[in-house]
């Protein structure tokens, strides 16, 4: 939500027609640079929520730890990187129109717009970093997971096929035997179950 608002504002609003100049000019400063910085990382941030959200659905219907792993990996860079990007406009927009004189905009300056830019790419800073936390979050989950499943936690070494150990992306250490008590796993689909007498 925040990256559209950041987006559409500077889109929209801070390039005018500076009658007096005769040319379209940013209202930050008359830089054109902090207009399509903050263009350019407002349109991606979209697109990449977008991908996201669908990944998301995509992510939580895989059973493949590896790919999640990857997946949750991946979205920490992107999301790291985009607070520091969205951090970094937040400073450009917040210096450059406080170098603005109001008597130097043209008259149908879209102020409030450029200073809800402002506001909105510190905002979009701030939940970009949560968003990096909770994927980071995740990811050490799933490390733990794999790493419990690599030293026989999820009973990988039990399975005469190994099918979990490919699921899990490890490579089982200790032979097929099975384990006493338990009955010969019931294999359905992806999902592997140990039955217990």
């Amino acid at each position: 939500m925040c990256a559209i608002v950041v987006y559409g504002t500077i889109t929209v609003e801070a390039w005018t027609v500076d009658t007096n100049k005769g040319r379209e000019t940013c209202l930050y400063n008359d830089t054109g640079g902090a207009c399509n910085f903050g263009m350019a990382v407002g349109f991606i941030a979209v697109v990449a929520s977008i991908g996201f959200i669908m990944g998301e659905y995509v992510i939580e219907h895989t059973n493949l730890i590896v790919r999640r792993k990857e997946y949750f990996l991946m979205d920490c860079v992107f999301s790291s990187l985009w607070a520091f990007l969205y951090f970094l406009c937040f400073l450009i927009l917040k210096h450059q129109w406080g170098k603005v004189e109001e008597k130097d905009l043209p008259e149908n300056a879209g102020i409030g717009s450029a200073k809800v830019a402002i506001f909105f790419s510190f905002l979009s800073f701030i939940f970009w970093a949560i968003c990096f936390y909770y994927a980071y979050v995740r990811l050490q989950a799933i490390k733990a997971e794999q790493a419990y499943a690599a030293e026989g936690g999820l009973g990988i070494s039990k399975f005469p096929d190994n099918n979990a150990a490919v699921m899990l992306g490890v490579t089982p250490t200790t032979p097929s035997v099975p384990v006493p008590g338990t009955a010969p796993p019931v294999v359905t689909g992806l999902q592997t179950f140990n039955v217990a007498y």
